[in-house]
């Protein structure tokens, strides 16, 4: 939970050291490759690093296989009210950085933010094609208005494939 909801990048760390660092990003990447992300590399765990490298189109193949064979994630993703093992203090609940303010069809996904790739995010939704309710993958890579984007991007598909 903390690394999905809170993008904790202390939560990715340390759960890599439990495999140890480097095997751990070896098989990240040797799971990539397991996936077709064959425009993708992990240099670290969390994300931070300026190499972590992904295409568009290996982006929609991940969240294409997490939808259909790990939902789980994306459920994880959408959680609001999340306790966690702090009785007192500032962290008594876990907060939601995946959800955006205006946008009610999430059915899940992750946003990041590093200073190479801007503000991003692979988020699924629930759209209505023509009368008939589809998932639409949505990708943002080196935003600077991320939630403004989705929603651009959301408000289009509704204009332009809903009748």
């Amino acid at each position: 939970q903390l690394l999905l909801v809170e993008s904790s990048n202390e939560a990715a760390e340390v759960i890599a050291a439990q495999l140890g660092r480097e095997e751990f990003i070896k098989l990240m990447n040797e799971k990539a490759l397991s996936l077709g992300l064959t425009g993708t590399t992990f240099t670290d765990a969390s994300g931070l690093d300026d190499g972590n490298i992904s295409t568009v189109g290996d982006l929609l193949r991940l969240v294409q296989y997490i939808h259909f064979n790990r939902s789980f994630i994306l459920e994880l993703t959408l959680n609001q009210d999340l306790p966690t093992a702090y009785v007192s203090g500032e962290s008594g609940e876990l907060e939601n950085f995946n959800l955006f303010k205006d946008i009610n069809n999430l059915l899940g996904g992750k946003v990041g933010e590093t200073l190479a790739a801007g503000q991003t995010s692979v988020t699924l939704h629930k759209v209505n094609v023509n009368g008939t309710e589809r998932t639409l993958a949505v990708i943002i890579l080196g935003s600077l208005e991320r939630e403004q984007d989705v929603k651009k991007l959301l408000e289009y598909t509704e204009a332009r494939f809903t009748q």
